[in-house]
């Protein structure tokens, strides 16, 4: 259960606490009154009798006294009724937006990280600075119902609310205006005859060439470009190449300009790639070659190098010869890009809820989980290439998925994890009070069970205090990062057969599959994994079940 449900059910309870003492205290007092009027009338009673005769009956318990008595216990009845089926409520955090509950989240981040998006998300709105509503959390017992969602369903649902209230930040389409090039702006040096007015065509900002005009190569392109004509679907304003090709003005000496062709050969022709080949222990020639699907002839032109030294490829190559092969590609590969819809799967979540009436570390599943499904609307790049038949079809490179629609809601997993501190032999185990005492100083500042069911023993000391072994033992494990709420972690298989575990520590001081003697340093008072201050949280434990540590240690 995550820190924002924890802290609402303590909030909970100790409101209810503070009812139950008030309500307690005045069934306390309310109760003696009746009882106190008719012990009087009996003391009186003797006096009284001579008179009988003159003067009315005593004074009888009516009706009224009766409820007096009745009433305040009925109450008390009722609220301790209350108070413990309260206590036998499981809780979760569950999202609402506008009023409509969303689902529920099982920890802070899910929430955080949606947040994050939102802020994100937030300048394709226009909210002229404006205060936005979010979702809003509230603690509720779980129900069998209950759907987990993960940080991205909630922001998209918060999203939606946001788009509901505000509209979208309008962008100007891009569009592609093709000018002809405007000579007359070009600069020259009129001192210098040989500087005349050219074009400089670039492909994806690297000069390919200058050239006086550039009508042909127009041609050629869109020549490369008609590939995709007999494609299905294919809008022409959607297809385009994979590197950018632009056309600038440019003041330039005569000798550098080039006829058009040499740039259309470029632009249609291929590039070579270079990859290498390092040789390895077993390997000769012929079979290079044909794994690199060469000729031996074509493999000898190939450049080599051995230890930075260029060497010739003969029948007794070293291991370790790198050698430089050329691969060659389209210089320019035709792009297009069509809008797709298909069905994708949603996987359902899973939500553990702690019962105290099952063993700790028991599972039981209360609801199996099965996955959704979803309506996934997304604009796919294809890349145009040939088969070795030369026949087109599209290679999908890239996508932009533009929409989700769910036409099957997952149904999350529900687990029941037990948390139970005994078993059938609860009482049965008793510690000899021989352990070390794990901390160099420190106190108990939590102990064992009691109302929070308190899994161990939290002794607190300052950061950085030594943590010291409780018995000889083995280290099985050694855990860090938030690791289940233990944070940076040890646990130690005990030679007595316990397990013993040492959570929340700054730092480790031992690896898995040492041995530690008892009073050997293991690492260090931290306040990491679920912890609001510096302590050490240990635990003893025995054949599953969580064991009092105060009744192994001494102090």
């Amino acid at each position: 259960m995550s820190e924002i449900s924890l802290r609402s059910i303590k909030k909970f309870v100790t409101k209810l606490g503070a009812h139950y003492v008030h309500m307690t205290g005045y069934v306390l007092r309310k109760l003696p009154r009746p009882f106190e009027e008719m012990l009087k009338a009996a003391r009186t009673h003797g006096r009284k009798k001579a008179a009988a005769a003159k003067k009315p009956a005593a004074k009888r318990i009516t009706p009224a006294d009766i409820f007096n008595v009745v009433f305040p216990v009925v109450c008390l009845c009722g609220l301790l009724g209350a108070v413990k089926y309260v206590q036998s409520l499981n809780y979760v955090v569950a999202v609402e937006i506008d009023g409509e509950d969303v689902g529920i989240i099982t920890s802070d981040d899910v929430y955080g990280e949606a947040q994050r998006i939102i802020a994100e998300k937030m300048e394709n709105y226009e909210t002229d600075g404006e205060y936005y509503k979010t979702a809003r959390l509230t603690v509720r017992p779980a129900s069998a119902k209950d759907n987990a969602i993960d940080h991205e369903i909630l922001a998209d649902k918060m999203e939606q609310q946001i788009s509901d209230m505000y509209p979208a930040v309008s962008e100007e389409p891009e569009t592609e205006v093709e000018e002809e090039l405007n000579f007359e702006d070009f600069i020259t040096d009129e001192d210098d005859p040989d500087v005349i007015r050219a074009v400089m065509v670039k492909a994806d900002g690297k000069v390919l060439g200058f050239v006086s005009s550039y009508d042909r190569i127009e041609e050629a392109l869109n020549e490369l470009k008609s590939v995709c004509d007999g494609i299905e679907g294919v809008d022409p304003e959607n297809v385009f190449f994979d590197k950018e090709i632009s056309f600038e003005p440019y003041s330039i000496n005569k000798m550098a300009v080039v006829d058009q062709q040499k740039i259309i050969d470029i632009l249609v022709g291929d590039e070579s790639t270079p990859q290498y080949y390092e040789v390895q222990p077993g390997d000769y020639l012929i079979q290079i070659a044909q794994s690199l699907g060469m000729t031996l002839d074509e493999l000898l032109q190939c450049k080599a190098t051995y230890n930075g030294k260029e060497v010739d490829l003969g029948d007794n190559i070293s291991v370790g010869t790198v050698i430089e092969i050329s691969e060659y590609e389209p210089f320019l590969t035709v792009e297009y890009i069509r809008e797709r819809s298909y069905e994708s799967e949603v996987s359902y979540s899973t939500i553990t809820i702690d019962d105290d009436t099952l063993p700790l570390g028991q599972k039981e599943i209360q609801t199996e989980g099965s996955n959704g499904m979803e309506t996934v609307t997304a604009m796919i790049t294809y890349a145009v290439e040939k088969d070795e038949n030369g026949n087109l079809s599209g290679k999908p490179v890239r996508r932009k998925i533009t929409s989700r629609v769910t036409t099957v809601q997952p149904v999350s997993e529900v687990i029941r994890e037990g948390t139970m501190l005994g078993g059938p032999e609860w009482g049965t185990v008793h510690g000899n009070g021989e352990y070390f005492w794990p901390v160099d100083g420190g106190y108990i500042s939590s102990p064992f069970g009691g109302e929070r069911n308190h899994k161990g023993l939290d002794i607190a000391a300052p950061l950085g205090t030594p943590i010291y072994a409780a018995a000889d033992g083995t280290v099985i494990d050694v855990g860090s990062g938030w690791n289940g709420g233990y944070g940076n972690c040890v646990v130690i298989q005990n030679d007595d057969g316990n397990i013993t575990y040492y959570a929340h520590q700054s730092e480790t001081a031992c690896e898995v599959g040492e041995h530690v003697d008892a009073g050997q340093l293991i690492g260090y008072v931290g306040s990491t994994g679920d912890s609001t201050g510096n302590h050490l949280h240990f635990e003893v434990r025995s054949d599953g079940y969580l064991l009092d540590p105060e009744e192994f240690v001494s102090q």
